[in-house]
């Protein structure tokens, strides 16, 4: 296994209960639940979820290219 490959499951393993429990939550949740927020200048409920997959799939992201420049130059 790469070292990349190692590192991502690392942190995937360390998410799978997180994973689980958050979609445990969010699969209650109707369209007007979603859209709720504490107050009116805050991120809605749906808002806050897309920014965890957002930044989510970024982190993967950036570690692939981030492992993949350092394997370069090795």
């Amino acid at each position: 296994m790469s070292e990349t490959s190692e590192t991502l499951a690392f942190f995937t393993r360390g998410w799978q209960n997180y994973q689980k429990q958050l979609s445990k939550a969010l699969a209650r949740l109707t369209p007007e639940l979603l859209a709720l927020r504490a107050t009116p200048n805050l991120r809605s409920i749906e808002e806050l979820v897309l920014h965890i997959i957002a930044v989510r799939a970024g982190w993967f992201h950036f570690q692939r290219v981030f492992w993949n420049a350092v394997k370069n130059r090795i």
